[in-house]
């Protein structure tokens, strides 16, 4: 018995559901208010912020006026935004790396923009909340608490070892568990 399978059917078919499951995922650009939680600062910041293509653009306002960074005009229709002697680079158009201009406001993307910084961005897009830690370098160190844990523990031999005896030196400390 012979079959006649149509073949192009089998080419189009994988396209068109790849092409669907990729608008699936992908929504459309949306404005939406969300809650910035800042984690140096601690504020919580109630914003407009567009997502699109599962990236979030917060308004310039915020990072200058909220956020202490700056704002600087660069050469043709760049901007820059920098913190302290930090600055970085942005283009205007729509992909991902650049800034958006919507009306009057400028939008600027959080994720590339954190990354260049050295610090994260999490966003949860189930409760439209975005944590938001631009540490970075020395400041990012200087954050960390550099107290040792006061914590002390019996060696092979059953002499108990301080853990501040090592400070200083590094340490690898093992734990285990038989659950």
């Amino acid at each position: 018995m012979q079959y006649s399978i149509p073949v192009r059917f089998f080419i189009c078919t994988p396209m068109i559901l790849a092409n669907w499951s990729l608008a699936a995922t992908q929504p459309a650009a949306a404005t939406r208010t969300i809650t910035l939680f800042e984690r140096m600062s601690g504020q919580i910041i109630r914003t407009q912020a567009l997502l699109d293509g599962g990236e979030v653009f917060l308004p310039m306002d915020v990072w200058v006026d909220q956020l202490g960074l700056t704002r600087k005009a660069l050469a043709g229709d760049r901007v820059g935004i920098c913190r302290e002697d930090l600055c970085i680079p942005f283009s205007v158009g729509d992909v991902a790396t650049s800034i958006r201009r919507v009306g009057q406001r400028e939008l600027v993307p959080v994720t590339y923009l954190a990354k260049a910084l050295g610090g994260i961005a999490v966003w949860n897009a189930k409760e439209d909340e975005l944590l938001l830690d631009l540490t970075h370098g020395p400041s990012a160190e200087a954050a960390m608490d550099d107290s040792i844990l006061d914590l002390s523990l019996p060696d092979l031999s059953g002499k108990q070892v301080a853990l501040t005896a090592f400070r200083g030196k590094k340490i690898l400390l093992f734990a285990w568990a038989s659950w």
